[in-house]
């Protein structure tokens, strides 16, 4: 499957509507529009962050016997640590299952979908555009999000954005005494470390 597979992004919509719950529905809608305001703003390939947002949660509400089936098929590696987060594997049954079972090839739009929820270090501006627009996404309606959402999308940067949404999601997490993931640290840590390299922190145009 690619991009310019006829009709891929109206088969995706169907398969969302006829398998999510309305509320699940309008997150990935919201996530599908915002992902492209990001990739316009900020220089990213609009299609490509699209079919990602399609595909991103597209799991979300299968049983966790079928997700851990596709994370046993091998295809994204995943920790010890991965499996003991059951509640992010639809990332990486997503990814698998659209590239086992539809034919994606482009592994930057499977990366992207496997850890939308925590982030990694040295995500691809892609990856990171779905990341942010998975936080700020219209329908999302956490504490003080409207002022969030505003400076997010004020960054000249789409890691300066990915920094903001990360540091913000640890503190959120850490709060509520909720198991963070240490790949969510450890991508705040890369995204803190090219503060002080303007060459590394302007997000590449695809």
């Amino acid at each position: 499957m690619e991009i310019t597979t006829p009709n891929i992004f109206s088969i995706l919509r169907k398969q969302a509507a006829t398998t999510l719950s309305p509320g699940r529905l309008t997150h990935v809608l919201g996530v599908e529009a915002i992902s492209c305001h990001c990739a316009v703003k900020w220089g990213i390939d609009p299609r490509k962050a699209l079919l990602a947002a399609l595909l991103h949660d597209i799991m979300k509400q299968r049983p966790k016997a079928e997700l851990r089936g596709f994370l046993d098929r091998g295809i994204i590696d995943v920790s010890h640590e991965d499996l003991e987060h059951p509640q992010l594997w639809h990332g990486v049954a997503a990814a698998v299952w659209a590239i086992d079972e539809l034919g994606l090839e482009d592994m930057d739009i499977a990366q992207a979908v496997a850890w939308h929820t925590t982030g990694t270090p040295g995500m691809s501006d892609l990856g990171l555009v779905l990341f942010v627009s998975d936080f700020i996404e219209p329908s999302r309606n956490f504490r003080h999000v409207f002022e969030m959402r505003k400076r997010v999308l004020s960054r000249e940067s789409v890691r300066e954005a990915a920094l903001d949404v990360a540091r913000n999601k640890i503190a959120a997490i850490e709060r509520q005494g909720k198991a963070l993931h240490s790949r969510t640290l450890d991508m705040a840590e890369w995204l803190e470390s090219l503060q002080h390299s303007p060459e590394l922190l302007a997000s590449r145009k695809e």
